[in-house]
């Protein structure tokens, strides 16, 4: 979410302003209204980039955050001390860049390779895919902006209402009170197309639902779960309370497991509307995973809704980086926040980039605009050398005819302004920004308001209004100067922009690097899923406790939330996961096998009494080994080939689907033990996974960690390990510690646990 600077000085306002004019010209990067300047992700990482105020980058701080980096550049910039406004909005933003090519889902599958990352410090996802990844039925509603009903690797993930989508056209079948609502509900625009034209709910549909086993963009978290769209943040990611509990309530009627909710609440006061939705979804046993927000703050000390309302339902959700620390930028708090998820370095689903339909500087001819007296375009340096000004008068309008928005979704409109308004209160100036599509205008009741500024609007600030009432439509646009009597004002207007959704199919298939609390929300609000379809076929109650098992103690992480740890869906679930069958592997040879020779693995389904269980249908999912699966039997030969290689396999048959990942390498003459038949490392009563570099040579420097429950350490062992050629397990022998919780180290690299069979 991105930050909120407070500058009172006018002086400082100016020459950020300048700044920022100077170094981009993007209208959705920056918005100052009044005293508050409030950036997004690309404006917060502009910020960042050139902290010197044009002097050139400025060294990062050690544990410094974006916001506090950018706070810093702001201050430099000033010449003063800027302070960060407490008010935040809905969206988020994007922390340090890497590349989107090399970066791994670490949160699905953390294989250490990211800056600071440990190896398998993730959400266990791959040991759950293993035996269980949910149910057909699993619905999940997520509020926030809408979703690309384009975007690849989003078809056929979201939410169908059958009585709708096969019913009568502009009737409502299930009686639910919203027509043709087929695919969700869009509260903003009231209508039934709940499309992203934002992009924060394709982000996190994407997290929860991307399609899996595809070979293709990225793998979502539930491959089986559906996502309900319920739009309540407009094009500017803004949103009312009133239009967010209302989506409650639907996602609620709806049947929705889940509710994703990934909004900033930006007022401490008690908002009742919104409080009484949370309270509808409570009542409904709706499931809320709710982001914790990004102000670095202590909400014991400084409490947002909704952990405020103390709800047994909703679930509070800081975030974590790849090396399992409290991100710098999230919300905590041990009474007031569950448990952290991951919210750094997130690759996921996006939109395009908004199509600008047109763009009016008043620079050369002004074409389609018509001024009423008091409005005119004149010399100025707003914005480049002209701006349209107002000079005298109560009343002055500026109108622009024919902005065509026909066949067009997601419509949004930004301008450039400078506004010094007389009075005060009800007796002030006001401007409004209006459209009308009706044949004619005349009439007041045909205008539809867009926005309304009654304060004060320092010169260069950039608004974003949203567009959506008019989406489909060709309109007119209006500028509707409103003015007390008496009293000395000012009001300028420049580069007035219209954009609005590309739906192009061919230029869906975006993908983005992002983070925030609101994107470990979502890894929460799957994993909700999975414990109430867990719960429901071990029959077993859901409970609170049953959920925030899933919580594995993160020392870094103690203090700072409630159960002092992060998610670990692996470990919540393992009361279910227990019960289910398993596919094993097992390969043709006992030790190791030769390249070009003729390898062979077999493929079987037990229980959990380990007995060969039949009727289930096997399948290659993915891989880099191209062998050949002939009904329980893969058969590969790597010829001369060298390197690591992979295959998933799948064995299904409903409603469970079976997966397991084999990686094994070939080097030389000899190929490397197989991941199916691991060698392994007993420590005491654990048993950790060894990498296939550890027989390449005896000697290794091993560090062991022993860790309480509450998460502190407790001791620390370092030693030499050695591991004869050919060994499959070693054991590293320690008295009158088994039992206590550890981690282990292998020259430096975390092992990871050996998973259960």
């Amino acid at each position: 979410m991105p930050p909120r600077f407070r500058v009172e000085d006018p002086e400082a306002r100016a020459r950020i302003r300048a700044w920022l004019h100077r170094e981009t010209r993007d209208s959705n990067q920056y918005v100052f209204t009044g005293n508050t300047l409030r950036l997004n992700g690309d404006g917060l990482r502009r910020l960042n980039a050139d902290s010197m105020g044009g002097a050139g980058p400025a060294p990062r701080l050690s544990g410094e955050t974006p916001r506090q980096r950018a706070r810093r550049a702001l201050t430099r910039i000033a010449g003063r001390e800027i302070e960060e406004d407490p008010v935040y909005a809905g969206e988020d933003y994007t922390p340090d860049d890497f590349s989107l090519q090399s970066t791994p889902q670490w949160p699905l599958r953390n294989d250490g390779t990211l800056p600071g990352a440990v190896a398998g410090l993730d959400i266990g996802m791959a040991k759950v895919w293993e035996r269980f990844d949910g149910d057909d039925s699993i619905v999940i509603a997520v509020l926030d902006a809408g979703i690309n009903f384009y975007h690849p690797d989003l078809q056929g993930k979201w939410f169908v209402n059958k009585a709708e989508a096969n019913g009568i056209p502009d009737f409502d079948d299930d009686g639910n009170g919203f027509k043709d609502d087929s695919a969700g509900w869009d509260f903003v625009d009231g209508d039934n197309r709940p499309l992203d034209s934002h992009g924060h709910g394709t982000q996190l549909s994407g997290v929860i639902a991307a399609r899996f086993d595809n070979g293709a963009g990225i793998a979502g978290m539930l491959p089986r779960a559906r996502i309900l769209p319920v739009r309540v943040l407009s094009t500017t990611g803004a949103g009312y309370s009133s239009d967010i509990a209302a989506g409650m309530r639907y996602a609620a009627k709806m049947g929705a497991d889940v509710i994703n909710f990934s909004i900033g609440i930006g007022s401490t006061s008690l908002d009742t509307v919104l409080r009484n939705g949370f309270f509808v979804a409570r009542d409904s046993g709706v499931i809320v995973a709710a982001a914790a927000a990004n102000d670095a703050r202590n909400l014991n000390l400084q409490p947002r809704a909704p952990a405020t309302y103390k709800l047994p339902n909703v679930y509070m959700v800081a975030a974590h980086g790849q090396g399992g620390a409290l991100s710098g930028f999230s919300n905590y708090g041990d009474t007031a926040v569950d448990l952290a998820a991951p919210g750094e370095n997130i690759v996921t689903t996006t939109i395009p980039e908004a199509v600008e339909l047109f763009r009016e500087t008043f620079e050369g001819t002004v074409q389609k605009w018509t001024f009423s007296s008091g409005f005119a375009v004149g010399a100025d340096t707003l914005e480049g050398t002209k701006s349209l000004k107002w000079s005298s008068g109560n009343t002055a309008t500026a109108v622009r005819d024919s902005v065509d928005l026909r066949g067009r979704i997601g419509g949004q409109v930004s301008f450039m302004m400078e506004f010094r308004p007389a009075g005060t209160g009800q007796n002030a100036d006001w401007v409004y920004v209006e459209a009308c599509a009706a044949v004619s205008c005349a009439l007041t009741s045909a205008w539809t308001t867009l926005g309304i500024v009654n304060a004060a609007v320092t010169g260069g600030t950039v608004i974003a209004l949203n567009a959506g009432a008019m989406d489909g439509k060709l309109f007119r646009l209006r500028f509707r100067a409103d003015f007390v009597v008496t009293g000395t004002r000012a009001l300028r207007i420049d580069d007035v922009r219209v954009k609005y959704a590309d739906e192009h199919p061919a230029r869906q298939a975006n993908y983005v690097l992002t983070g925030g609390t609101s994107l470990a929300a979502p890894y929460v609000a799957g994993y909700a899923a999975l414990m109430r379809v867990a719960c429901a076929r071990a029959g077993v109650p859901f409970t609170r406790a049953r959920m925030l098992a899933g919580a594995v103690p993160e020392p870094q992480l103690a203090g700072k939330v409630i159960t002092g740890g992060r998610l670990d869906a692996a470990k919540g679930l393992d009361f279910y996961l227990r019960t289910l069958p398993a596919l094993r592997i097992t390969d043709s040879n006992a030790v190791s096998w030769s390249a070009g020779t003729p390898t062979q693995y077999t493929l079987s389904v037990r229980d959990s009494a380990g007995q060969a269980l039949t009727g289930y249908a096997y399948a290659v999912s993915s891989g880099t080994a191209a062998g050949t699966l002939t009904g329980a039997q893969y058969n590969w030969n790597p010829g001369s080939q060298t390197g690591t290689y992979t295959v998933r396999f799948r064995a299904e048959k409903a409603p469970l689907v079976l997966r397991k990942q084999i990686t094994f390498g070939v080097n030389g003459a000899t190929a490397l033990a197989p991941a199916s038949r691991a060698s392994v490392l007993r420590i005491g009563n654990r048993e950790f996974l060894l990498p296939a570099s550890a027989f390449r040579r005896e000697a290794h420097a091993l560090r062991v960690e022993f860790y309480g429950a509450d998460g502190r350490t407790l001791h620390v062992l370092t030693g030499d390990l050695r591991i004869p050629a050919g060994a499959r397990r070693a054991e590293y022998r320690v008295s009158g510690l088994s039992g206590v919780g550890l981690r282990a180290w292998l020259d430096g690299a975390a092992l990871p646990s050996k998973p259960s069979e």
